[in-house]
């Protein structure tokens, strides 16, 4: 096995090379292909084992790179198999060009200015980076792609210690970088599986050999009796042994079994003792106040590492969903007070400094820091900037010293400046970083040279008020706002104003904004064309288009800026209630965000639009600041969005080419209302990317869908009455081996949990609904349209769900009786009623085991028993809600129920108890009564919660309390220090969840 692979352009082997003779002196073993051999189907197999057998994929970013068909399928193996991707740009390129998971990547650049020595360190930290952990990732994803490949035989499963090396090493693998692959997993899983069938077979064997051998011994005692001859002195001999022998045994059985009984014992008790540390935990971390939002996800996280209860899941999910635009807690400045906040223009750096005249420098997507700059004057920093291309930070301390730092570096350009008293403000850094604006004491405004505060150009010698600016992108203008009324245009290469300037005139002025002088300056900004200008006034924000002469004005805000789309938004702050505009219309389009998660007074915030983030900074103790970072776009949120542009009704999960994919329908053309075209389409729910083209189904729109249990086929249904059939991963269409006839609505349509039976509920205009049931096998009728009360239309059925494992079905009458109907007698199923409910019901699904019932009603979830037809949980107290529960699903382990509780939130139950876990899940991005959720599925391996809406918003929920954990360790951005630990788990040995995170 290589210790990495490396990708790259044959247009680039020269670059290949050089990076191959940086690295063979270091032992790593290089994987790299030197020959130019068209991609044919051997050496295409050859790259794929290749990439498969080694610990970290090195990808050579280029224009070429991103072009090319044979890198593109080695980059595409590579995530498929889950390999560290580490990759390195030796040229400039697009970003719009390079996929999404790239860019989120840390890049090391090999461009022709880069150090090509302290990259080629970069490249080998990365790569040196848990060694272990990427070489246990390969073995495992190695041995698992063996079992796949040999139809999962089971001589390729882990056995014994290697087994539970294995076992140990996924448990921890999850927080770590490459995670585990969904293959892993499975094969895993079926290790243990086998493992355990095995044991159960060996004690079967030895339990056999025990009867045999007890047989022979009646078999040789009745023989020795017989054999008169034999002596009796021997017989008696032979008894003493044989009885010395079974006191051995006795004596054996007996201490295996107090040892047993011990471990069992020691067991219970640590369990019992994680419940009672994870209960506490969790009732502490309730009780903080949101100024400790950080602690609360930490002491929730650690309750859920001690034991997966109740309690627990909820406080976790309470603490990741009461700020759903909480990104990360930052810092902390104890001793210190934070003095000036920025975000780079490109938005991928963020500057704080204090008034040490320290600046750290965060990368605001991972919330790591990237440097602390030191001045090397103790000396707060009054004033910084980022030049328009990102390369150059100019900073200004209250000492008057101007300092300069390459971003690209992190080192200083040059020694601090010392500007004398001239200096009163610095305005602005020209787009290279070659020149900045100040304002004198006298108030004058200048322009000086960035490295040796030389003037190039006096642009008003009489004495501005309040003044803000603004470079073009192209360095040829400047805009001056003064005084909140005035704007003027400098041409900087002649050094005088342009004719047009801007003047709010004195009738355009609104009445006095909120919070505002009416002749400050607040911020100004041009867009990326140099065409349009926005700038924030006492006056009120203002947008001018100056290609067309024209100008909008919003109320008050504190920033504008322009988003990544171009468009120009203003930004505000109300009561903790952050929100932004589009400044043309007015309308409100990001936010709020409630940012109420730290307390103190306010001492500053920053925003930056093209990337969606908010810093606010409050007064921490009696001498420091803290930051917490906000993001309009959730980067950390346990949910993301697939945005469809037409209806997706209904959805489930299936296990295609080794992945999970999500499978949705709906409406292809039409409206919600009117649809005259289906469509089935798959979507990836990792990538959240669409995978091949639309299916065509159905003469309206697609109302529900079965998958059986083998992923390889699957059932439609709509409005048209018809039951299509398609064979699966190709989508093909099937000749349908059942017809419903007549005019009769299908309403659901379902597998069992083997796929053994499919079922059909139908109905007719104003007649009682009825069931019918069909072996697969052979497509035979088990169950003809069978119905309680044929003339009783009261008496519809509302919805199905199979035992999962006795042959029976129960189904929700719309009298809210449960009816069980018993299947395993072909042609004479007879419905029983289970038991009669209490309420309004709509929904049920069985639980895995079987054991209970979980049904939607008209306040929450419902809870039966079965077989015995017992209501344990009726919804009471928190639990009740307004609405219909429209639909209820199991997880696969049955821990966790899902309802859609109508409208437009999702609630999760624990599945045993039926108590609520968390706060409702909002199932859409924009609330609307008329326009709901329709359904609900989870992911076969029940980590992810698919829900589906008319807007065409596929929202996938992580409810695997292992991601939680990990996103309340990105969002606290910290681990538990000792002395918290000590205060809340006082006798256990320092060994926090989050220890990944310093």
């Amino acid at each position: 096995m290589a210790d990495l692979f490396v990708s790259y352009s044959r247009k680039n082997i020269a670059f290949a090379r050089q990076l191959f003779s940086g690295l063979e002196n270091t032992g790593l073993d290089i994987w790299i292909d030197w020959e130019d051999i068209p991609p044919g189907t051997e050496w295409l197999e050859n790259i794929y084992q290749a990439i498969e057998e080694a610990d970290n994929f090195v990808f050579v970013i280029c224009k070429a790179s991103i072009q090319s068909e044979t890198c593109s399928k080695e980059l595409e193996h590579a995530r498929q198999n889950n390999k560290r991707l580490i990759p390195l740009v030796i040229d400039d390129v697009e970003a719009d060009t390079i996929p999404d998971y790239l860019q989120a990547l840390n890049w090391i650049f090999f461009r022709p200015q880069d150090d090509f020595e302290a990259s080629m360190n970069l490249l080998l930290d990365a790569i040196n980076l848990d060694q272990v952990h990427a070489k246990a990732h390969t073995n495992y994803q190695m041995r698992a792609l063996s079992w796949e490949r040999s139809d999962k035989e089971a001589g390729s499963f882990l056995r014994g210690t290697d087994l539970q090396e294995a076992e140990a090493w996924l448990a921890a693998a999850y927080e770590k970088d490459p995670p585990p692959t969904y293959l892993q997993q499975e094969y895993l899983t079926a290790s243990r599986s086998f493992q355990v069938q095995r044991q159960r077979r060996t004690f079967a064997i030895m339990g056999g050999a025990f009867l045999a051998m007890l047989l022979l011994s009646i078999f040789a005692f009745i023989q020795r009796g017989i054999a008169r001859e034999q002596s009796v002195a021997q017989a008696t001999a032979e008894r003493i042994a044989v009885e010395e022998s079974h006191l051995q045994a006795t004596a054996e059985a007996a201490a295996l079994s107090d040892m047993y009984a011990r471990a069992t014992s020691q067991s219970e008790s640590q369990t019992q003792r994680d419940i009672a540390y994870s209960q506490q935990l969790a009732m502490q971390a309730e009780g903080l106040d949101p100024g400790q939002m950080d602690l609360h996800l930490l002491l929730a996280a650690e309750a859920v590492d001690f034991s997966n209860t109740t309690a627990a899941r909820n406080s976790l999910l309470n603490a990741l969903t009461q700020q759903p635009n909480l990104h990360c807690f930052l810092g902390t400045e104890a001793d210190s007070h934070v003095q000036s906040i920025k975000f780079s223009t490109g938005g991928d750096m963020l500057a704080v400094g204090n008034e040490q005249g320290t600046i750290k420098v965060f990368d605001p997507t991972t919330c790591g820091i990237l440097a602390e700059l030191q001045t090397g004057n103790d000396s707060a920093i009054e004033q910084f900037f980022f030049s328009r291309d990102d390369t150059i930070l100019a900073a200004v301390d209250f000492q008057d010293k101007l300092y300069l730092w390459d971003l690209g570096t992190f080192e200083p350009k040059l020694e601090a400046l010392d500007t004398g008293d001239l200096w009163k403000n610095l305005l602005a850094i020209s787009p290279d970083g070659s020149s900045l604006v100040v304002q004198l004491r006298d108030g004058s405004i200048n322009i000086v040279d960035s490295l040796t505060g030389d003037v190039q150009l006096v642009l008003e010698e009489s004495s501005v008020l309040y003044p803000v600016a603004a470079y073009s992108p192209d360095g040829r203008e400047l805009a001056v706002l003064d005084g909140g009324a005035i704007i003027v245009y400098w041409d900087l290469e002649t050094g005088f104003p342009l004719d047009s300037s801007f003047t709010i005139q004195e009738a355009e002025e609104a009445k006095k904004p909120y919070r505002h002088e009416l002749n400050q300056s607040y911020a100004i900004t041009y867009n990326e064309a140099g065409t349009q200008l926005a700038f924030v006034s006492g006056r009120g924000t203002y947008l001018l288009d100056r290609e067309k002469g024209t100008w909008y004005k919003t109320g008050d805000a504190y920033d504008v800026g322009f988003n990544s789309s171009g468009e120009a938004v203003a930004f505000g702050d109300y009561i903790f209630q952050i929100m932004e505009w589009d400044l043309r219309s007015g309308d409100s389009i990001g936010g709020p965000i409630y940012s109420n998660v730290v307390t103190g007074d306010l001492q500053g915030f920053t925003w930056n639009p093209k990337k969606g983030f908010y810093l606010q900074v409050n007064e921490w103790g009696e001498s420091g600041s803290r930051y917490v970072l906000y993001s309009f776009n959730h980067p950390y949120s346990i949910s993301s969005t697939i945005q469809h542009d037409r209806e997706v009704y209904t959805s489930v999960f299936a296990q295609l080419n080794n992945r999970p994919t999500l499978i949705t329908g709906g409406c292809a053309e039409g409206t919600r209302f009117n649809c005259y075209q289906g469509e089935i389409l798959f979507w990836d729910p990792y990538t959240l990317e669409r995978i091949g083209e639309p299916i065509p189904a159905h003469d309206n729109r697609i109302t529900d869908l079965a998958i059986h249990p083998s992923d390889t086929l699957l059932v439609s249904t709509g409005p048209d009455n018809q039951i299509l059939f398609w064979e699966l991963p190709a989508g093909n269409k099937l000749d349908a081996p059942i017809r419903i006839e007549g005019s009769n609505r299908i309403d659901n349509i379902l597998f069992n949990s083997n796929g053994s039976l499919f079922a059909v509920v139908t109905s007719e205009e104003n007649r009682s609904s009825c069931l019918s049931v069909w072996d697969t096998e052979n497509w035979e009728s088990v169950l003809d349209c069978a119905s309680l009360q044929a003339d009783e239309p009261s008496s519809n059925i509302i919805d199905i769900s199979f035992h999962p494992e006795y042959g029976c079905l129960i189904s929700l009458q719309s009298d809210d009786t449960l009816v069980q109907w018993d299947l395993t007698i072909p042609g004479s199923a007879t419905p029983e009623l289970l038991t009669q409910l209490e309420g309004t019901h709509t929904t049920l699904d069985f639980s895995p085991l079987g054991d209970l019932i979980g049904i939607g009603s008209n306040g929450g979830i419902t809870l039966v028993e079965f077989p015995s037809g017992d209501v344990l949980a009726y919804p009471q107290g928190d639990a009740l809600h307004e609405e219909l529960t429209r639909s209820v699903i199991y997880d696969l382990d049955g821990s966790l129920l899902a309802a859609h509780m109508g409208g437009n939130d999702v609630q999760l139950f624990d599945g045993r108890t039926g108590t609520e876990i968390g706060p409702p899940l909002p199932g859409r991005s924009d609330v609307a009564e008329w326009d709901p959720i329709h359904t609900l599925t989870f992911s076969p391996d029940s980590t992810t919660l698919a829900s589906t809406n008319d807007e065409g918003e596929i929202i996938l929920w992580d409810v695997n309390v292992d991601i939680w954990i990990s996103t309340a360790c990105l969002m606290a951005n910290r681990s538990l220090s000792e002395i918290e630990w000590r205060r809340y788990l006082t006798d256990l040995p320092y060994d926090p969840v989050c220890s990944s995170i310093p």
